[in-house]
């Protein structure tokens, strides 16, 4: 983690909705990606050729803005629990070209989940950054409901938390994510991937 500031140096330049204000403290300093993180996200839509992106846990619409600004991508269905974090997003996207692929959905993931399935959606990526506890709730859903099919991505944020799970973790969130990692690496379904990206990044793939 201690080189992660060559890294963001060194990973291209910063991209997102171009009619948002770049000058926007709160969108800016919460600094819920780091500049590579982001080029991680860019490039992962960019080679698979993502179309359609569904996003577990919006914050400050930055991820949601990466993803948006992929010429690939068609849509980005975002969902958001917390109202003025919806309404945020809302005013900074509209009018903006990225605004137009943004579909914002508020209330608890768990219970928007059923929703898309009832409306037989599906997704060719799916990333996950919400409350940590239920990560492994968002990716059975996920996987045991075909929201994603064959080779279809999965990526989970934080999965190295704070780079305490080696060689055992002490706090409680880091043994969660210890359990997370595993769960996931034991599931036949999948291929997982750990990255040294940020803060842990966990790239998922069907088979």
């Amino acid at each position: 983690m201690r080189m992660s500031p060559y890294c963001s140096t060194f990973s291209g330049k910063e991209h997102g909705p171009k009619g948002i204000s770049r000058s926007d403290a709160f969108f800016i300093k919460t600094k819920s990606l780091i500049l590579f993180s982001a080029q991680f996200l860019k490039s992962i839509t960019e080679i698979g050729k993502i179309e359609r992106v569904l996003e577990i846990g919006m914050f400050t619409g930055y991820s949601a803005a990466i993803f948006c600004d992929s010429k690939f991508v068609k849509e980005v269905v975002t969902l958001e629990i917390d109202p003025f974090l919806c309404n945020f997003v809302k005013t900074r996207f509209d009018g903006t070209t990225e605004g137009k692929k943004l579909r914002i959905i508020e209330g608890p993931a768990l219970e928007s989940l059923p929703k898309l399935k009832e409306n037989g959606e599906t997704f060719d990526l799916v990333f996950i950054d919400a409350d940590k506890i239920n990560y492994i709730n968002y990716y059975n859903y996920i996987m045991d409901n075909n929201l994603i099919g064959p080779n279809g991505l999965i990526i989970l944020d934080n999965t190295l938390w704070k780079g305490e799970l080696f060689p055992e973790p002490e706090s409680d969130r880091g043994k969660l994510f210890r359990e997370i990692n595993e769960y996931i690496r034991n599931d036949e379904r999948v291929i997982q991937v750990i990255l040294q990206i940020g803060d842990g990044t966990s790239l998922v793939r069907r088979k």
